[in-house]
């Protein structure tokens, strides 16, 4: 789409389950990988992703901010990967914000909660 003379690309996705094997993981991040190298370097490019997974959080990182969680698991190793090899930045750990509007999982009951959905941009 076309937005007051800016070429914009939006991408919405949700990313396998933690528990799929590693050959379903592989071909979703192919088929991210060829959305995101179709959009071109001239389009920004906006993702939106429901990742069900942790990016952890890192220190003067230009992919991932020091406002994560403590862990990281394979579906955020497969981000951080390929947001690094297409110099994406995943934006919303780069930001202290109170825990109600942080985490994007929580389980009550037994007081789990994580960030399990990222806004990346060029």
């Amino acid at each position: 789409m076309n937005i007051w003379g800016y070429k914009l690309t939006i991408i919405g996705i949700c990313a396998p389950h933690e528990s799929k094997g590693a050959t379903v993981k592989d071909e979703f991040f192919a088929y991210l990988n060829e959305e995101i190298v179709k959009s071109g370097s001239v389009r920004q490019l906006v993702i939106m992703v429901d990742m069900n997974g942790r990016t952890g959080r890192k220190t003067g990182d230009t992919v991932v901010g020091n406002f994560g969680e403590d862990r990281v698991n394979n579906n955020s190793e497969r981000l951080i990967e390929l947001c690094t090899k297409t110099s994406l930045k995943i934006w919303n750990v780069f930001f202290n914000h109170k825990d109600i509007h942080k985490y994007t999982w929580v389980q009550h009951t037994k007081n789990l909660k994580s960030i399990t959905d990222y806004i990346t941009t060029k």
